[in-house]
C-alpha cells in the first residue's frame, strides 16, 4: 500500500514539474517493490528510468553526474 501511495505522490510531483521530488519518491517505490517482490517492479523501474531521463533533459548538467 505504501508503494502505491508513493507512486501516486511521485506522479503528482511530476505533473507539477518537480522532477527531483518525483524521482526521489519513485526510488522509494522501486525499493519497496524489490523488498516484497511486487508485480509492478518492472513497470515502476521503467517509470523511474523515464523520470530520470526527463530530469536530465530538463537540466542537462545533471546528466553527467
Amino acid at each position: 500500500m505504501e508503494a502505491v501511495t508513493r507512486y501516486n505522490v511521485a506522479m503528482i510531483h511530476r505533473a507539477q514539474g518537480e522532477l527531483d521530488r518525483s524521482v526521489a519518491e519513485l526510488e522509494q517505490v522501486v525499493e519497496l517493490d524489490r523488498q516484497v517482490g511486487h508485480p509492478d517492479l518492472q513497470s515502476d523501474t521503467e517509470m523511474l528510468h523515464r523520470l530520470r531521463q526527463e530530469l536530465a533533459s530538463s537540466d542537462p548538467g545533471r546528466g553527467s553526474r
